[in-house]
C-alpha cells in the first residue's frame, strides 16, 4: 500500500489523503483517492497500464494488492 501511495504522489504530485491524523487514518481506510488523470489534466493521458498498477497497489483489501514485490516489478516491466 505505501509504494502505492509513493507511485500516487510522483505521478499526480500530490499525497492519496491530506488530514488530520485522526481523519487521515479514516480516509485511507474508507475512501478512494482522487483519480491521477483528475488531478493531472495538464497531461494528455497517462498509460492506462501504470494506472492500473497505482490502482492495484491502493485497493483497500490487503488480500488484493501484489503480494510479492516481484509480481509489481513485472508489471511495471
Amino acid at each position: 500500500y505505501s509504494i502505492g501511495c509513493m507511485m500516487y504522489e510522483t505521478l499526480s504530485g500530490q499525497v492519496p489523503f491530506l488530514a488530520s491524523d485522526q481523519m487521515l487514518m479514516k480516509l485511507h481506510v474508507e475512501m478512494e483517492p482522487t483519480p491521477i488523470p483528475v488531478l493531472r489534466k495538464d497531461l494528455k493521458e497517462f498509460p492506462k497500464r501504470l494506472l492500473a498498477i497505482v490502482d492495484k497497489c491502493l485497493l483497500k483489501d490487503p488480500t488484493k494488492r501484489y503480494q510479492y514485490v516481484r509480481d509489481l516489478q513485472s508489471d511495471i516491466e
